[in-house]
């Protein structure tokens, strides 16, 4: 496992095996979650963080909101240049590490969806990136942060996942994608660093062995709202899904809406 593998899976290779991670869909639902909730203004600046190939940046810029998109993939960059063209979109794109994003009180709003945070193998970077993120943010701004909701996460492993010799609890199952791709996805939890790894597993054109690497830490409630805290963030709503519902332990997700102090 690479340590920082985050800098080489986001390409072609994450787009064909997620093809159906993120139907449209899904994104218009989360695109209406966060003009609604976030509250959003045309005359406000808005961050999306790791914006990846701009599926939200995109159509909120074709709305009329001012949007910039940074994310440290050069391809998926490209590949967002290319789709906001296309949709007649103006989004401004940089290429940043969110640990050092350079902004000071910049943003009204800021947000990262799709577990786009605890990449880092060194919890202090993880904690540099939200300072990071608040700074950027102009004071009374809002933040929101998409996130894994670790309880329903743990309560699914511990029923479908396998306990081995080192403590670590494994899932092997395949999938045949839409885009007529088999892959075979292998699934480890580490319960003591409370990571959640992924290795996606295929075969390209040539019938050549393909395969990449995730690890991300997953966070308690009580943990990252006192992150947030100590990066000046306070938490004033969490959210269990993108239909506005309430945060239960059996949510999807564990949406964190902030404000800076």
């Amino acid at each position: 496992m690479k340590k920082n593998w985050w800098k080489t899976v986001f390409d072609k290779k994450y787009l064909d095996t997620y093809v159906d991670v993120h139907p449209p869909a899904l994104t218009k639902r989360q695109v209406s979650f966060l003009i609604k909730n976030l509250r959003l203004k045309k005359t406000q600046e808005i961050l999306d963080l790791a914006c990846g190939f701009g599926r939200h940046a995109i159509p909120l810029a074709k709305a009329g909101y001012k949007i910039t998109g940074v994310d440290y993939s050069k391809y998926l960059l490209a590949r967002a240049k290319i789709e906001a063209k296309k949709a007649g979109a103006r989004v401004k794109f940089a290429r940043k590490d969110m640990r050092s994003l350079g902004f000071k009180n910049k943003f009204d709003v800021i947000y990262a969806m799709f577990t786009a945070f605890g990449y880092f193998a060194d919890e202090k970077d993880n904690e540099k990136a939200l300072k990071s993120m608040a700074r950027s943010l102009k004071p009374g701004g809002k933040f929101l942060l998409d996130l894994n909701n670790i309880i329903e996460v743990i309560t699914r492993v511990n029923k479908l996942h396998k306990k081995k010799s080192d403590g670590t609890m494994t899932k092997v199952f395949k999938e045949e994608l839409s885009n007529d791709l088999k892959i075979k996805i292998t699934s480890t939890f580490n319960h003591q660093k409370m990571t959640m790894a992924m290795k996606i597993e295929w075969r390209d054109e040539s019938d050549k062995e393909k395969n990449f690497e995730t690890k991300v830490r997953l966070y308690s409630l009580p943990e990252i709202t006192n992150m947030l805290g100590e990066a000046g963030l306070k938490v004033e709503k969490i959210f269990g899904d993108f239909n506005g519902s309430e945060y239960k332990f059996s949510s999807p997700r564990m949406i964190i809406l902030a404000t800076k102090q």
